[in-house]
């Protein structure tokens, strides 16, 4: 401190001496730090000096001070950077004005030092419930996100509107994104301006993309506006087409899939009693043409894309030739060890959307397709899908969510594999489903196989013999009362918020780059029906008190530990 204080002084004789003013800034940083710096701040300080105190004194003052040496405003806003942990919320929120009428300066190093650490103030969690976020949009009025967000895009198309200019930066876009999450729906009056902002960008940056971050945030922050407007979903999505169509139609193989994940949220969004959008219709032909394919990228933004069509507008594939193309889909999806997963998901869509009397015909070739890739390339990701798939399946008859109009089942999950070939599903059932029960980690993966195998067990005796079912039911006993199975809670509706966007593998190429802010989650078709494990218990113990066989038979060939569960649940 002697040294720090050494340096102060020399700099308040002689303030253009601002060398030793940055020196006593590093030491003192140096020795305040006590724990690591993380993507979330500093850890922990030492005790023996006082951070908040020396902000006042010596670095708030080159904040505010117009004519302080470049270096020492960098320097300032590098220290609520670092330190921004140890300051308080009420702090923080006065730093504000000072840092961003620093958007005003020319100098690039300190422009973007601001936005980078008003993205990171704005990114905190509240330390005492780390699931929130510590600043929401109460806290920051909307007039002052609004100037912060006009002074950005002033930042950006002040360097000149080059495509490679325009998006050297991508801090500053980042800082955009962050703003707009927090700000959510206050900024709504502004939120087509905001958009045509964004979209002039995306038009420019389409001629040449160079800077795969930027384009990333850019995206993200289209999402946002999207996301905190979907009451208005109709005209944001006026204004959008035009833009996310000229993507697809030049071909520009960097924007492709953010496109479609965008077409395929605002779809996801759309008021159901509304007619869907005619581009959409117009749309089905091209994405089933197997040269989109051929790019990795696309493929997860194609598939959801097209699911959401399938989803929205069932009616229209109402003819074997217009099923055709997108069990095409389905196909190439499933015969991929990449993209299986995705294959299944489809799947599901397709069955419980489109009239069961149009699929009827393909139903034969669906089965022989599974069966075929099962025989010939079974993967454990495969298996676990084709189990869970099946379980998914057979959990409709619970669902009150979904419209299961064409009344799947248990007995529709067995038929669509005996179909194929008679006596296929039970030998399939001892070989390979009972003996992966126990080899799931995720939690809906758990929940859907508690209720689908044991739907699957109870509703089809004439097809699952004795033994098969004593051994399942053994394990699900086991599995059910067993410590992996927590408590089903329905997640954070803002948890793609809260996700830390940083991406350090963005790139373009032929990786698929998920936009954070519109993911979709997984399907739950039991979501509302079983979210606890109470209920989860309850639906297993109904289940099994009623199936005659159960209390006549098999709960005699159960192994010890089973019988001490049954017992436990009070089924003897």
């Amino acid at each position: 401190m002697a040294y720090v204080n050494h340096y102060l002084s020399d700099f308040q004789t002689n303030p253009t001496n601002w060398k030793s003013k940055d020196l006593a800034l590093y030491l003192f940083s140096a020795i305040a730090t006590n724990g690591s710096l993380t993507n979330a701040g500093l850890t922990s300080t030492n005790l023996l000096v006082d951070v908040v105190q020396f902000f006042t004194n010596y670095v708030a003052p080159d904040l505010v001070n117009q004519v302080s040496h470049p270096i020492l405003k960098v320097g300032a806003i590098k220290y609520i950077y670092t330190f921004r942990n140890q300051l308080t919320k009420q702090q923080l929120i006065e730093t504000f004005p000072l840092l961003s009428s620093h958007f005003q300066d020319a100098n690039y190093v300190v422009y973007t030092y601001t936005a980078i650490t008003i993205e990171k103030i704005l990114a905190m969690r509240n330390p005492n419930n780390h699931q929130e976020l510590l600043f929401d949009k109460a806290d920051i009025p909307s007039n002052v996100c609004q100037e912060l967000l006009m002074s950005l895009f002033t930042l950006m198309f002040k360097k000149g509107e080059t495509p490679e200019k325009l998006a050297e930066n991508e801090f500053l876009m980042k800082c955009i994104m962050r703003i707009l999450l927090t700000a959510q729906d206050s900024l709504n009056e502004f939120a087509v301006q905001l958009l045509q902002q964004l979209l002039r960008i995306v038009d420019i940056i389409g001629k040449n993309p160079s800077n795969p971050k930027f384009s990333h945030y850019t995206f993200e922050s289209i999402c946002v506006l999207i996301k905190y407007n979907v009451n208005n979903i109709e005209a944001i999505l006026e204004t959008i087409k035009p833009t996310l169509l000229a993507v697809l139609g030049q071909e520009i193989q960097e924007f492709t899939p953010y496109s479609f994940q965008i077409l395929a949220y605002c779809l996801e969004v759309y008021p159901t009693n509304k007619p869907m959008p005619e581009f959409y219709e117009a749309l089905v032909k091209p994405l089933c043409d197997p040269s989109i394919w051929q790019f990795r990228g696309n493929i997860p933004a194609l598939k959801r894309l097209l699911q959401a069509i399938i989803q929205f507008g069932p009616a229209f594939f109402n003819t074997a030739e217009k099923v055709t193309p997108i069990l095409g889909v389905f196909q190439k999806l499933i015969s991929s060890k990449t993209n299986d997963h995705l294959g299944f998901e489809y799947l599901e869509s397709v069955l419980i959307n489109i009239d069961i009397s149009i699929l009827q015909s393909f139903l034969n070739d669906i089965g022989v397709v599974i069966l075929t890739r099962l025989t010939r390339a079974k993967t454990d990701k495969f298996v676990k899908r084709f189990i869970v798939f099946l379980c998914t399946i057979s959990t409709l008859t619970v669902s009150t969510t979904v419209n299961n109009k064409n009344q799947l089942n248990s007995t529709f999950a067995v038929k669509l594999i005996d179909n194929v070939q008679p006596g296929v599903f039970n030998q399939l059932f001892g070989s390979i489903i009972v003996p992966y029960i126990t080899k799931f980690n995720n939690l809906l993966d758990k929940k859907l196989l508690v209720v689908g195998l044991c739907n699957l067990v109870t509703e089809n005796g004439n097809v699952i013999d004795a033994e098969r079912s004593t051994m399942a039911i053994s394990q699900l006993l086991k599995l059910v009362s067993s410590d992996s199975i927590k408590d089903y809670k329905n997640i954070n509706e803002n948890y793609e918020l809260l996700l830390e966007l940083d991406n350090d593998d963005l790139s373009f190429g032929s990786s698929f780059n998920r936009l954070n802010i519109i993911q979709n989650r997984r399907f739950d078709p039991i979501k509302n029906e079983i979210g606890s494990q109470e209920a989860l218990l309850g639906y297993f113990k109904m289940k099994l008190s009623s199936y005659d066989l159960f209390k006549q038979q098999l709960v005699f060939n159960l192994d010890d530990e089973a019988k001490a569960v049954v017992q436990q649940l009070g089924l003897a």
